[in-house]
């Protein structure tokens, strides 16, 4: 990708650099490289450097001379040499489950993208988000192995392209956290964006599913089995707060506080009964600013932010 005559982590770095829009061009690079056919590569295996010019004679009775185009970066070799043919997708589907209620200007709140609905193992994906009426506050990484790297905010659109190095069990993905600019339901303020990239999945055997956004709506009453996650209370707080959350049964639950850049400060992990349950937290000298607590019961994972103020 980078013309460097080798493959490394950095070819994967300036893709996603231009997927996500950092960029519109691979560096020290063209789109397409062009070969005469008639070339012969000393070794197909580490064909650097090669030729992608040829001499020849034209006469009276002309000369066809052919090539063989390379587009750079195409992995999967899916790309269209022509400019407005369209490509079939995916027929299957998945999507991120996203609680939905009302907000008014002003409130801040999260959004968390949950993929334990979707009930296989991931390898990453790629998607667009688009904003009407809110700020990004901060984005908090749940899925294993997104990085900052992996996504990009730009006015009112963030772009994300997460990989995993290894397939991971379906869960939260990353949770937004936002201040909204005008009163409306969440699902109003934010919808996936089409127009840049598509928006897909990629499970372990590397299929290909169309991905979009099924609100669930925060207010209607549980069904009972379902994992429930509660703002915490008091919130700000100062010396100690409590996290309440609800269980459909049984089990063993761990809760993670972490800062904003993601540090662990504190893990908490209980067996609790069925039913309406808590968590107390206690202030351990930590400084004053926005947390997440992360709460883990079986294949669930649920993340909400709270904010600390300094001790008086």
């Amino acid at each position: 990708v980078n013309n460097s005559g080798k493959i490394s982590a950095i070819d994967l770095v300036e893709i996603r650099k231009l997927i996500l829009g950092r960029s519109n061009s691979f560096p020290n690079n063209t789109s397409w490289r062009f070969i005469p056919k008639r070339y012969v590569f000393n070794d197909p295996y580490n064909p650097w450097p090669f030729e992608e010019s040829t001499s020849f004679h034209v006469d009276s009775t002309g000369r066809i001379e052919d090539f063989v185009g390379v587009k750079i970066g195409d992995l999967n070799q899916t790309v269209s040499a022509h400019l407005n043919q369209v490509l079939p997708r995916s027929d299957r589907s998945a999507s991120f489950s996203v609680k939905d209620r009302y907000v008014n200007a002003g409130d801040e709140f999260d959004v968390t993208l949950d993929l334990s609905n979707f009930g296989k193992n991931v390898f990453g994906g790629q998607w667009a988000l688009k904003f009407d009426g809110l700020k990004v506050e901060s984005i908090l990484p749940l899925a294993h192995g997104m990085t900052e790297d992996m996504w990009f905010l730009e006015n009112n659109s963030l772009r994300c392209s997460w990989t995993s190095d290894v397939p991971v069990q379906s869960a939260g993905v990353m949770t937004i956290h936002a201040t909204a600019l005008k009163s409306g339901k969440i699902s109003e303020l934010v919808s996936i964006d089409r127009t840049f990239i598509t928006a897909e999945l990629y499970d372990q055997s590397q299929d290909i599913y169309n991905l979009s956004i099924d609100w669930k709506d925060e207010t209607a009453e549980s069904n009972g089995d379902e994992v429930e996650l509660h703002q915490n209370r008091p919130n700000p707080w100062t010396e100690e707060t409590i996290i309440p959350f609800e269980l459909p049964s049984k089990g063993e639950v761990t809760v993670t506080i972490t800062n904003a850049l993601g540090v662990e400060m504190t893990a908490l992990t209980r067996e609790f009964n069925a039913g309406k349950q808590q968590f107390k937290i206690t202030n351990e000298s930590w400084p004053a600013g926005v947390y997440y607590y992360t709460l883990r019961y079986g294949d669930f994972q649920l993340t909400k932010t709270m904010l600390i103020l300094n001790k008086r």
